[in-house]
């Protein structure tokens, strides 16, 4: 299974040894999960970015100070369900 060094060559030279990642809190994700964004984000200079189920709006916020352009975040309203067949 390729790795993240795989598709990122040089990415591991950040040396950040993150801690164990934890389940979401109250629908955010780790602040470790954040700062890997982040941090992959900056790798590979990223103008655009577009975030999927923004909750809050805590990654997004971390999100457009490190990319250079823009940020674009959709999410459903509460109690809305997606009309997407299911992946087996």
């Amino acid at each position: 299974m390729p790795t993240l060094e795989d598709a990122l060559p040089g990415y591991s030279l950040f040396n950040f040894v993150p801690p164990r990642p934890r389940t979401n809190v109250n629908g955010n994700p780790d602040e470790w999960e954040v700062m890997e964004l982040a941090k992959i984000a900056r790798f590979v200079m990223a103008q655009t970015a577009f975030e999927f189920g923004t909750f809050n709006g805590c990654t997004a916020l971390v999100l457009s100070e490190t990319v250079s352009g823009r940020v674009f975040t959709l999410d459903l309203a509460n109690g809305m369900r997606p009309k997407l067949p299911r992946c087996a």
